[in-house]
């Protein structure tokens, strides 16, 4: 399932089934989390081509840090790191820890490939949701450094640059976040009113709290819906729990339908249903594996101008851009919704680019770099 969507506990027995001894140990972050959920879907299709795996996976508690570090550190194949910089919670000397781990296996040329979603520097501190202080931000920034000497993928840009700037490191490949497999168009008759959806965990940066403005200025028929729960590391903080139980309430009180998480099936019919995706990011921190869940259910997104959106719409993705704000937003929503041969245009541009940016393309790469 891809990150940010309405994630649930992956099945671990699909993640980790070698027919041999593996080459590749994937050390993974915990899951219902955007990173968490993208390495537990790198794991699957690991699993659906028969290529032997090992699997370890973070805590958000740290529990068996020690003994998983340990295991990377002496794994003799791959090392696949797919680790946020909050991989083992809330503590930063517990993350400065694996990452030093990391980087200490780096030195010992032992083959690694770490996935690099959102280094320090691309997050923004007013919509990220927790508190970067000036020590946390140098902690970070010291903990993507000692990833120099690995193979870095990343899925973005921005994030190639920041890396090339703040690090001067070099990315080994630069690719949207995979799609998931194609979802069919639904068969029967399209929704009436026309589907909306909002997708992905509730975080600041992702702009839910314009939702009540933006449903106000839709004038055509439509059904507005949000899937997604909160994060679950921002849920331990008494001000994060009491904004999203605000945010449902106004939500509700707008005529937007939040459903929470929902699990992959329900997911896929809701989206095979869906007329078109809406994201009023603030802000966007690397790569985004909901507007790929999107791509492979043929929905057209409405984004904001953003480096991220602009660039996957250069690459061929049906993606239509607005200026940021209620009004705008809404604007390019009506505009989905009235033009058909726009709306029809765009949906044919969103499988495409799903086609050619599917998870079997992104592991044949992965092996490339090992």
């Amino acid at each position: 399932m891809s990150a940010e969507a309405a994630a649930t506990e992956p099945d671990r027995r699909a993640v980790e089934r070698p027919r041999s001894d593996p080459s590749y140990l994937l050390l993974n972050n915990y899951p219902l989390t955007g990173i968490g959920d993208f390495g537990s879907e790198l794991g699957r299709t690991f699993a659906a081509a028969g290529i032997p795996l090992a699997y370890e996976e973070t805590r958000p508690d740290g529990r068996k840090e020690t003994a998983q570090l340990a295991r990377a550190l002496r794994w003799p194949g791959t090392l696949l790191a797919n680790v946020g910089l909050t991989a083992w919670g809330a503590s930063g000397p517990r993350n400065f820890a694996g990452f030093a781990a990391l980087g200490a296996r780096i030195r010992l040329g032992r083959p690694t490939i770490a996935f690099v979603h959102n280094p320090i520097e691309v997050i923004e501190v007013a919509t990220a949701g927790y508190r970067i202080d000036s020590l946390v931000g140098r902690g970070a920034h010291l903990a993507t450094a000692l990833l120099r000497g690995s193979r870095l993928v990343v899925f973005s840009p921005s994030v190639e640059e920041v890396l090339r700037s703040h690090y001067r490191l070099r990315a080994d490949l630069v690719t949207p976040i995979p799609c998931p497999r194609a979802i069919p168009a639904a068969t029967d008759e399209p929704a009436q009113p026309p589907v909306v959806v909002a997708l992905g965990y509730l975080s600041p940066y992702k702009g839910h709290a314009a939702l009540p403005g933006i449903r106000a200025r839709v004038r055509a028929p439509a059904h507005f819906v949000v899937v997604g729960g909160p994060h679950r590391v921002l849920m331990q903080d008494p001000a994060y729990r009491a904004a999203h139980e605000a945010l449902l309430r106004e939500l509700r009180a707008a005529d937007i339908d939040p459903l929470g998480r929902i699990d992959d099936p329900e997911l896929d019919r809701l989206l095979a249903r869906t007329a078109v995706g809406l994201m009023p990011y603030a802000s966007t921190q690397g790569g985004s594996s909901t507007f790929s869940r999107f791509a492979s259910a043929g929905v057209p997104v409405v984004a904001p101008r953003l480096p991220l959106f602009e660039w996957l719409a250069s690459i061929g993705a049906g993606v239509w851009p607005v200026d940021p704000g209620p009004d705008g937003f809404a604007d390019g929503v009506e505009r989905l919704l009235t033009d058909r041969t726009l709306h029809r245009t765009l949906a044919e541009r969103q499988r495409s680019f799903a086609e050619s940016h599917d998870w079997p393309a992104f592991l044949r790469s992965l092996r490339q770099l090992a």
